[in-house]
């Protein structure tokens, strides 16, 4: 589970209907370890009154027709990066007889382009980096990393601001300080959900974060 829960404990409701309840939803797209690169998580949780609902009557939740694990005090979903990144999420979430529905769209998996994963890259002044990051509202930056030394950027200036325009797609960076040997260019994305609606729900909202990394050798 992505959402840290704090505050008060869960609450039981005797009526879980949309109208009760407000959402969270976070999403995260890729990880640092190979195990989660491709790899996506959704979570979302409901709230009453600023506290999380604990969901003990048979309250069901399904995305894009996979149902989401629960309940609980929080629905959670890991799938392939590909199959979620870029798309339309439709949730569908029913307690008893009422239902409503969360519909937003996933920004697109960030990616490195080049450097290849596991390529020599020579260090510079002005090493280019070319990559795709996308996403509604949203701030990302890139870091080189060495044995002990890193370098970053923000490509969308420093300090960084959310910006809704589309994003850049490449940028250079000063690696010529980075030690020789094993390294790393990783990209980490934060986003909002700017277009997530929740018609039914008292009210919705949603944010997320993207990482992309691959591993090079410093020359």
């Amino acid at each position: 589970m992505i959402i840290d829960q704090a505050g008060p404990p869960p609450v039981v409701l005797d009526d879980t209907s949309p109208g009760q309840l407000a959402a969270q939803v976070h999403l995260a797209i890729g990880g640092y370890d190979p195990a989660s690169r491709n790899v996506a998580e959704l979570s979302i949780v409901f709230l009453h009154e600023g506290r999380w609902v604990k969901f003990v009557r048979g309250e069901r939740l399904s995305c894009n027709g996979i149902s989401l694990p629960g309940p609980g005090t929080a629905f959670d979903l890991k799938l392939p990066a590909d199959t979620i990144g870029g798309k339309q999420v439709v949730c569908g979430y029913t307690s008893g007889a009422k239902s409503a529905t969360l519909l937003f769209t996933a920004p697109p998996v960030p990616a490195i382009l080049s450097p290849a994963d596991g390529s020599l890259v020579g260090r510079g002044r002005a090493t280019l980096v070319r990559f795709n990051v996308g996403g509604q509202n949203t701030m990302f930056y890139i870091t080189t990393l060495g044995r002990g030394t890193k370098n970053w950027i923000f490509p969308w200036g420093d300090p960084p601001t959310r910006v809704t325009a589309n994003p850049p797609t490449e940028a250079t960076l000063d690696t010529h300080a980075l030690a020789a040997g094993s390294g790393s260019i990783t990209l980490v994305q934060s986003f909002n959900l700017g277009d997530l609606r929740g018609p039914g729900f008292q009210r919705v909202e949603g944010n997320g974060e993207g990482v992309a990394m691959i591993s090079v050798t410093w020359v």
